[in-house]
């Protein structure tokens, strides 16, 4: 197209033919596709006068600003065009993502990683080993909310009974072989905290 052509304009029928023929590719594909991959097949297989660019042009727009207007798609197939296309989804859509599933940004807010709060679920991606042993470890443990034992014994008998128990609670985070952790408590003497001490598995 030179630079004084006037570009064809755009039908609803063929917008509506070519994000459809966007998230069949995208289903099908095992790995992240390229717009000019993506963009040469739908040229191959549709008559169109469209160029390269603007069909690339009207996939972002319609992944992004436009993305609440995708009514026919379900929010899966939103999610594998953006994340098989590298495209950085708008904050808006972003939010309504963490209400039904764990995301995970890369540093240009491109989806990462991507798990449906749900048995047999859509997962993209794969969780970042420092995610799983830290982030998602702490995650859980402020959501949850452990029952403590109402009494603790005294550890050492030969202590003041007037002086004051420090419960101490920390996270065990797990090893390699075990993906369980526990949350353990240290019932400590505040006049013998060398001595006497217990620890109570919470699990």
């Amino acid at each position: 197209m030179g630079p004084y052509e006037k570009r064809a304009p755009w039908t609803s029928s063929e917008i509506t033919k070519l994000l459809n023929f966007v998230a069949k590719q995208t289903e099908k594909a095992s790995s992240f596709l390229s717009f000019q991959q993506l963009c040469n097949g739908y040229l191959e297989s549709n008559q169109s006068n469209q160029s390269l660019s603007a069909l690339r042009s009207q996939i972002i727009k319609f992944l992004t600003v436009k993305i609440d207007d995708l009514v026919e798609f379900e929010i899966n197939s939103k999610v594998m065009m953006l994340y098989k296309l590298q495209i950085a989804p708008i904050e808006s859509f972003v939010i309504r993502l963490f209400q039904t599933a764990e995301v995970l940004l890369d540093d240009v807010n491109r989806i990462s990683y991507y798990k449906e709060n749900k048995v047999g679920g859509l997962v993209l991606g794969s969780l970042p080993p420092e995610a799983r042993n830290s982030e998602r470890v702490e995650r859980r443990e402020r959501s949850r909310t452990p029952s403590l034992p109402t009494s603790l014994p005294v550890p050492n008998s030969e202590v003041d009974p007037d002086e004051p128990i420090i419960l101490t609670e920390y996270l065990e985070r797990p090893n390699n072989n075990d993906n369980s952790d526990s949350r353990s408590v240290s019932c400590v003497h505040s006049s013998q905290e060398s001595k006497g001490e217990i620890e109570y598995n919470l699990n």
